[in-house]
């Protein structure tokens, strides 16, 4: 009996242990929609922007936005890095990455270069990995128009 009791600690502690998810820590910069507040509208900011609420509208920030488990968001994100746990249902562009949480549903179409999405994230959509800028993309001129004549002769 004392044998299983320590095979089953044996097991028990060499049980791999989940590694740290990313959640980010918020400082002075950081804006917080709360758990029970309802943001409606604009909301931009110089700083991170956390949101363990709900938020509707759309969000942009030079910094990175974070979506906490359990929060909701409907609105076209604009950031330079998107983290979601949450809930997400509109447009997101990053500027340098997008990562998806275990928990994460997002429904939405990602506009990132670099995209991470954790086992067991939910995402529908489509993916674009092409650099995203704040500047407006630059017209390209259009083609010279050529015009050709018919062959003389006989």
């Amino acid at each position: 009996m004392a044998d299983a009791a320590a095979r089953e600690d044996a097991v028990v502690a060499t049980a791999p242990e989940m590694p740290a998810l990313p959640i980010p820590i918020g400082d002075g910069t950081t804006s917080v929609v709360a758990d029970d507040t309802v943001w409606n509208g604009d909301l931009q900011s110089n700083g991170s922007i956390h949101i363990h609420g709900r938020a509707m509208g759309t969000i942009s920030t030079k910094q990175d936005v974070f979506v906490a488990d359990g929060a909701e968001v409907e609105a076209s994100i604009n950031a330079n890095s998107v983290l979601v746990a949450g809930v997400v249902r509109g447009t997101i562009r990053c500027i340098t990455r997008f990562e998806a949480l275990p928990q994460g549903r997002i429904a939405s179409d990602i506009f990132a270069p670099t995209v991470v999405v954790h086992e067991g994230a939910v995402i529908t959509g489509q993916f674009r990995m092409d650099a995203v800028t704040d500047e407006a993309p630059v017209a390209k001129p259009a083609p010279a128009l050529v015009q050709r004549r018919a062959a003389r002769g006989g």
